[in-house]
């Protein structure tokens, strides 16, 4: 049984009252933390609860979860094998790169406000979750990537606005490493794609743009 499994069973076998009165919350300043420990119960992973960086003037998220382990007598080393877990994880996500789709359209600008294109830039990139890649082989990934692109340019009739007809796509992976993909989501050889940014920037700021 996974520790999450361990609190939700014993939360509703005594109650998220009781646990919140072990915890020495008064009944005018309970609402939060109930509300936490409801996540808590509903939750389908521990990293959930984790993630929402839960605070008050007791606990912060993984505070509160030692609180409720301790209320609970669920064992330390369940808490201690999770709570490693977790932050083995989010060391992983925090040496990847950000990576993410460049939907490129052979554009070249003419007489558009640099204003509007910075607006629009964001359009350009498909931003990709992180944690995808904690959990899925290379190979799905590709398989992901390629059906990722061939949605993106149905649902976009193969076009952009103001940026122009889809030409290709230029995936980055959490490593930087890059690969082309034609909009029908095949792999392709292309060497002359340049990928560009638009921003408007006053002084040393960029106001607008990524």
């Amino acid at each position: 049984m996974t520790l999450l499994e361990q609190i939700q069973q014993k939360l509703k076998e005594v109650g998220i009252d009781h646990v919140v009165e072990q915890l020495g919350y008064k009944p005018s300043r309970s609402d939060k933390v109930k509300e936490a420990l409801q996540t808590l119960l509903s939750a389908s992973e521990i990293d959930i609860f984790l993630d929402q960086s839960y605070f008050d003037f007791k606990y912060d998220s993984r505070g509160l979860l030692k609180a409720v382990c301790r209320v609970l007598k669920i064992p330390k080393i369940d808490l201690a094998v999770t709570l490693e877990a977790y932050d083995d994880k989010n060391r992983r996500l925090a040496a990847m790169q950000s990576p993410y789709i460049f939907v490129y359209t052979g554009f070249k600008r003419q007489n558009q406000p640099i204003f509007a294109l910075a607006v629009m830039e964001s359009k350009r990139r498909i931003q990709l979750d992180k944690k995808l890649y904690l959990s899925k082989t290379k190979e799905e990934i590709d398989t992901y990537i390629s059906h990722a692109v061939k949605l993106h340019y149905k649902w976009h009739k193969g076009e952009l606005p103001l940026w122009g007809k889809i030409k290709a796509y230029v995936y980055y992976d959490t490593e930087g490493n890059r690969t082309v993909y034609s909009p029908l989501g095949d792999i392709i050889k292309e060497d002359e794609i340049r990928e560009t940014r638009a921003s408007v920037k006053i002084g040393h700021k960029t106001l607008i743009g990524i």
